[in-house]
């Protein structure tokens, strides 16, 4: 599947095809919103084949450096190569020496995929899930940052 992906620059026009298939999105007025502004404000990335959306990353900031903000994959499309190439392209985006990303603790296979695309664990916050905390990972863009 992967290699028939297209990505390209998300754009205002993109929304219904994205909302069709993010399930937190068609039922959360705030996910929609936010994914709205993202895509206004050019900070997406949306994977395509030659008909259907079938994912996007959403690209923000971090402290100071450049942070996934968001990665959602259709769900018919999930484990086929599609979260990894939009994680791909959005580090390709990067100006910096790092890039910052989070998951949740349950979020197994993210996790998985993380690991394979070479980032490494940077962190922990609590309680913005109650019972399942997010964690944060960074992957080194340059030789000028090397992660502890």
């Amino acid at each position: 599947m992967s290699d028939s992906i297209i990505i390209h620059s998300g754009r205002p026009q993109d929304l219904p095809a994205l909302l069709a298939f993010d399930l937190v999105a068609a039922s959360e007025p705030d996910r929609a919103a936010f994914l709205s502004s993202a895509l206004n404000e050019g900070r997406t990335l949306v994977a395509c084949d030659e008909n259907t959306c079938l994912g996007y990353g959403i690209l923000g900031g971090f402290f100071g450096h450049a942070f996934i903000e968001l990665i959602y994959v259709a769900k018919s499309a999930r484990r086929g190569g599609v979260g990894r190439r939009i994680m791909d392209a959005l580090a390709e985006c990067v100006e910096g020496d790092r890039v910052f990303v989070s998951t949740n603790r349950s979020n197994a296979p993210m996790h998985a995929l993380l690991a394979e695309l070479g980032y490494v664990p940077s962190g922990e916050v609590r309680n913005l899930d109650p019972g399942d905390p997010e964690l944060f990972y960074v992957k080194s863009m340059s030789d000028a940052f090397s992660p502890e």
